[in-house]
């Protein structure tokens, strides 16, 4: 038999209402889970449970009640009559039984007089101080039960907040194994024209520009790198041409207006995941369309992904010759690099909420580590030579899906202090 019990607690806040299919199949599971147990008898070195202890008359009526029958029984009201004279032809025993017994249905009825009598003097203030006792306990229980169930309410509400806060988050951790930008923007066909529509024409630009810079530049620098690196000059030569592509494909992406897809891509995932109205502060929307896509329409206000930011490129030019430190110098440069455009991923989500610089640098501020991890594995995308278009369109799609979490946990946090403010109102207004 088992000596091990699980308890197990639900989230009631969070849990969706089991359907009739899944109760099902819960209970075919449990099913089979009890056929498994061994419900074989005790092994005989375990001592059988003790006996009952009961009297004679408390098993008769344990069985009484098991069996359903009524009560029968009562106050047993012959020792209050007068017994029957006997006959004058009865012998010496009967008239004796039946002395003893006048004599004890006399003595009970005297000391029911006395007790009647008793009671009529004095039960009154003793039935009043009795039910003032009673009373007594009765507040004090009354006020400790309350004093209970505002404990049970504030530990249920705590509860609450604290399973509703963490329920984005959770949602996110289940839904992460599709919630990669890669896999979800492969998984919805509905953003397919977005990426066919500028394809071509920038996959042919990023080859065109890879191959002269590896036709023309690359042996270069490696003969270059050879004099700081030995061996590792074809490695850190290869990352820096790559660079160097990333950068001249990107200032060349400006002019194909690839932001504007990205724009469509980031406002599409946000429609797609509920967020539309979010979306209509900055442009306009069509809720009749078959999908997030086709529901976009004309912008309210400057549609920008990430601005051009002529500083981010120098910067970037200025950061390649990290690539000539042995060892460190790659991943510094991809760090450094993260640093500064992690933050563009999410300009979009800005324009939409309406931040200012100081609103727009406090929000980056707490969450520059984040935003540096983000725009770090961005970047190493974006070295994919070939596909770093496509991997462009997957960032915006994976920024959408991060702004989408981090804008559901703060309506919810919104709508747990409101309910909190107005239970506290109620609260005091009950008052």
């Amino acid at each position: 038999m088992p000596l091990v019990f699980e308890s197990l607690d639900s989230l009631p806040y969070i849990d969706a209402d089991v359907s009739v299919a899944d109760r099902a199949q819960a209970d075919a599971l449990i099913s089979r889970e009890l056929r498994k147990i061994n419900q074989e008898p005790l092994h005989p070195s375990v001592q059988p449970l003790p006996g009952s202890r009961d009297s004679e008359f408390i098993r008769k009526e344990i069985d009484r009640v098991s069996a359903g029958q009524p009560w029968e029984g009562g106050i047993e009201l012959a020792r209050y009559e007068a017994p029957d004279e006997p006959g004058l032809d009865d012998n010496t025993q009967i008239w004796h039984k039946a002395l003893r017994t006048a004599s004890i249905s006399s003595t009970y009825l005297a000391g029911r007089s006395i007790n009647m009598s008793l009671l009529e003097e004095l039960g009154k203030n003793a039935w009043l101080i009795s039910n003032s006792q009673l009373d007594e306990i009765l507040k004090s229980l009354s006020k400790e039960s309350e004093l209970l169930k505002q404990e049970t309410e504030a530990i249920n509400r705590e509860r609450k907040a604290v399973q509703e806060s963490a329920k984005a988050e959770i949602s996110a951790l289940e839904d992460t194994w599709k919630r990669a930008g890669l896999i979800y923007f492969i998984s919805h066909p509905s953003f397919y024209p977005l990426f066919r529509a500028r394809l071509f024409p920038i996959l042919l630009l990023s080859i065109f520009v890879y191959a002269l810079l590896f036709t023309f530049a690359f042996l270069p620098q490696v003969a270059f790198l050879a004099i700081f690196h030995n061996g590792g000059a074809w490695i850190n030569a290869t990352i820096l041409v790559l660079g160097e592509g990333a950068a001249i494909v990107a200032v060349l992406f400006e002019g194909f207006f690839v932001d504007e897809t990205l724009v469509d891509v980031f406002d599409a995932v946000l429609v797609n995941e509920g967020l539309g109205d979010l979306v209509s502060q900055g442009r306009l929307l069509d809720p009749t369309a078959e999908d997030a896509v086709k529901s976009l329409g004309k912008p309210t206000i400057s549609s920008v992904y990430a601005p051009f930011s002529l500083r981010q490129i120098v910067e970037f030019v200025i950061l390649l010759p990290l690539n000539l430190v042995p060892f460190v110098g790659v991943p510094l440069f991809l760090f450094l690099t993260g640093y500064r455009a992690g933050p563009f991923h999410h300009w979009r989500y800005f324009k939409l909420r309406g931040f200012g610089k100081k609103e727009r640098g406090e929000y980056i501020r707490q969450r520059q580590l984040k935003y540096t991890w983000f725009g770090t594995v961005a970047m190493v995308l974006q070295l994919v030579p070939g596909l770093s278009m496509f991997f462009l369109l997957t960032t915006a799609a994976g920024s959408a899906l991060w702004a989408t979490r981090m804008e559901r946990a703060r309506r919810m946090r919104e709508a747990l202090t409101e309910r909190s403010d107005l239970e506290s109102y109620q609260d005091q207004a009950a008052a």
